[in-house]
């Protein structure tokens, strides 16, 4: 499900809804606010790309993240509206970790798209490693990769071959400290995982023309 600044996204809508969003409007009563749409879908991943920088009122509010932790057990939270190297995820993000923690009694999986510092846990106290989400996990294996393989194109299955070889890089101690991403110390180590990734499959769909295939790639 979407929800734009005018509310859920569904067909009833069809007659305001920008081209972009057509395809995904869906079956549906109309909710006036996010809360009530949580409420009504009981959602497990809630994820925000569009806060306005410097906006005073959170999207992500104390009410919303309580109805996602008493809906399910771990509730998902991405918050990645946080761009701005030049502003702070209380100024930029839907919501901080901290909130999410503290709102969700401890039982949220977090991702912001600032650097936040790590957070405490309201239930047990450990400190929660809070790594942001950020394309230099994932671009610098997606160019390596192609070039090794000197592909003739860039396909989306090439983009989920990286995704999978950066989820595989998640180690559980990354895991027991709420890290969604490997730590970026080991960016040389992932970016080469990355590429290995994408090249082999530019190889797999034969559009690789760096021939033959490198019999070390792994």
């Amino acid at each position: 499900w979407l929800y734009d600044s005018k509310g859920l996204v569904v067909r009833d809508r069809m007659h305001d809804l920008q081209d972009h969003k057509m395809p995904f409007a869906q079956g549906g009563e109309m909710c006036s606010s996010l809360l009530e749409a949580v409420n009504r879908l009981k959602p497990s991943v809630m994820i925000g790309t569009s806060t306005t920088a410097n906006s005073k009122a959170k999207t992500f509010t104390k009410e919303i993240i309580e109805a996602m932790a008493k809906h399910n057990k771990n509730p998902v939270v991405f918050a990645l509206s946080g761009r701005s190297t030049a502003l702070s995820a209380e100024e930029t993000q839907e919501c901080t970790a901290q909130d999410a923690y503290d709102w969700s009694n401890g039982r949220v999986t977090f991702l912001g798209g600032a650097q936040e510092p790590p957070v405490r846990c309201p239930t047990d106290g450990n400190l929660k490693d809070i790594r942001c989400a950020h394309s230099v996990y994932v671009y610098p294996g997606v160019a390596l990769g192609m070039r090794l393989a000197n592909s003739v194109g860039v396909r989306d299955e090439m983009f989920l071959a990286a995704a999978e070889a950066l989820a595989e890089q998640v180690t559980d101690e990354d895991r027991a400290v709420g890290a969604i991403y490997p730590p970026l110390s080991r960016i040389r180590e992932i970016s080469a995982k990355v590429a290995a990734a994408v090249a082999g499959k530019a190889y797999e769909m034969e559009l690789a023309r760096n021939l033959p295939r490198p019999r070390n790639l792994q």
